[in-house]
């Protein structure tokens, strides 16, 4: 990582008398999330906060457990940040098509269950949804 700004860390697997060290793709963070393994992580400071939401700090700081607050806190931070990353048009009608759709099969609003994902949620996840919506919108029975 030396001298590579945007090296997030590296990873050793193995044990003390010897192993594998390998650098981490700084992208592979951003859509991948973090699991238990036997490996160890060594993270460069301050990179994992690259996607950091104030407000969702503040709120989590405040909790003095989960609530529902704090979820809704969480869905509303990846929502603007999944806004924020994505290449879809904020004028889009699949944003308000989101907010719109209260309930799916399960009885959950689209916005939590899409928002409830990934932290950030992939854009492609969103285009292949606009995709989606676009093209069965089109569909008409005969």
């Amino acid at each position: 990582c030396s001298g590579t700004p945007t090296c997030p860390g590296a990873l050793f697997s193995g044990s003390a008398m010897g192993g594998e060290c390998a650098l981490i793709n700084p992208y592979q963070l951003q859509w991948s999330p973090l699991q238990r393994s036997d490996s160890h992580l060594f993270m460069r400071r301050g990179f994992m906060e690259s996607y950091r939401q104030p407000g969702l700090v503040a709120a989590a700081v405040a909790a003095t457990s989960w609530s529902s607050e704090l979820a809704e806190e969480v869905v509303a931070a990846n929502q603007m940040l999944s806004k924020r990353l994505s290449r879809i048009p904020l004028n889009d009608s699949l944003w308000d098509w989101i907010d719109s759709m209260t309930s799916t099969t399960q009885q959950v609003p689209l916005r939590r269950s899409l928002h409830s994902l990934a932290f950030p949620l992939h854009p492609v996840v969103l285009e292949h949804l606009r995709y989606l919506k676009n093209f069965l919108a089109a569909e008409h029975d005969i």
